[in-house]
């Protein structure tokens, strides 16, 4: 994609970039707890499920999303949590390991990302 290409190209695609670095976090939806009026609704009940089911499906669920690329590839991916993107996000900016280079995170990577 375009902010891929970018960010490799600034980063010197992918070790010896100059000590100058970049990290591309690609999630799908992202689910935390939203709040309504006040109140808060705990998406993570229904999505964190949902995120562990498609993780495990996804040997059955890539066939069909191969056959059909147009319509399912990139709205067929598990969903992230808000703290594992965030997670992502910090660390991408702070970890040694991403200190140089270029890395690029899919819905799947962030779906079970640990920070640093």
């Amino acid at each position: 994609g375009g902010a891929e290409d970018k960010a490799a190209s600034s980063s010197g695609g992918g070790g010896g970039g100059g000590g100058r670095s970049a990290m591309v976090l690609k999630p799908g939806m992202i689910y935390g707890t939203r709040y309504e009026k006040g109140v808060p609704i705990p998406l993570g009940v229904i999505f964190g499920p949902v995120s562990w089911l498609m993780r495990m499906a996804m040997p059955v669920i890539n066939p069909v999303v191969n056959t059909f690329p147009y319509f399912l590839k990139g709205a067929v991916v598990p969903p992230a949590s808000v703290e594992n993107v965030a997670a992502a996000a910090v660390d991408g900016a702070t970890a040694e390991e991403y200190c140089e280079g270029f890395v690029s995170l899919l819905p799947a990577d962030l779906a079970v990302y640990v920070a640093k």
